[in-house]
């Protein structure tokens, strides 16, 4: 890490929770007291709450350090020796400066320390940055917080997942627009042909049988099956660590 930053566990440095709240509340609001209780909460086991300050200059070494990032992880139900990365955010007035890796290659170096080896983590809109860290795109995973609320009603399997999709056509390769759930355009699901040329018959034969339904099971070859609904398409990426 930079000389200029370090990351803290925030149930180590308890001092930070104001700026931690201030930092939080700023991208997404909601009321001090609420947020310091959420906050609270973080423990050695879960959900930890990672703190990245900015040391002060050599004149204003008696002020707090402000915080410039967080990150929260919580555990992975049913998958030992893995983390799920619930959320991650740098100060705008700090962003476009590099600091969005070091948090993230920061927090990975904590999970590792503590003996985790894969990494995940759910964005609607960092994917390209994520790839360039080394994520691939993996099936969506049962996690604790906000990830498992969203989840709680997803069919069993784990390969739907209970978020939402811009009714606008989606322009990314791994998605192709069409009534819910969305299969990937070359992971075709077999559905049987019907011949142009039958013979002809005294009387009218029967309509052919429906097309089965789509597998909800992910061929090898496959990217998983993702459930759409409304507004938000998610993307589900891990990295092994």
């Amino acid at each position: 890490m930079s000389s200029d930053f370090e990351l803290f566990a925030l149930h180590e440095r308890w001092d930070l929770l104001d700026g931690c709240v201030a930092l939080l509340n700023s991208e997404w609001k909601r009321s001090p007291e609420a947020r310091a209780h959420s906050l609270r909460k973080c423990s050695e086991k879960f959900p930890i709450s990672l703190v990245m300050i900015q040391r002060p200059f050599e004149h204003s070494v008696k002020c707090l350090p402000a915080v410039v990032g967080h990150a929260r992880l919580t555990f992975i139900i049913g998958k030992s020796g893995a983390c799920f990365l619930e959320s991650v955010v740098v100060d705008k007035s700090k962003r476009r400066k590099g600091l969005g890796r070091i948090l993230m290659a920061e927090t990975e170096r904590f999970a590792k320390s503590r003996g985790y080896r894969e990494f995940f983590l759910a964005t609607h809109d960092a994917q390209e940055f994520y790839k360039a860290l080394g994520y691939v795109y993996c099936s969506p995973i049962m996690t604790t917080g906000s990830a498992y609320n969203l989840l709680q009603s997803t069919p069993a399997g784990g390969l739907l997942e209970k978020m939402s999709l811009t009714n606008s056509v989606n322009t990314d390769p791994l998605f192709h627009k069409t009534s819910s759930p969305v299969v990937e355009e070359d992971c075709p699901v077999e559905r049987e042909s019907l011949e142009s040329n039958r013979p002809e018959v005294s009387k009218p034969s029967a309509p052919p049988p429906p097309p089965p339904p789509p597998s909800l099971t992910k061929p090898s070859s496959c990217r998983p099956v993702i459930e759409h609904h409304a507004s938000v398409t998610v993307y589900w990426m891990t990295k092994t660590l």
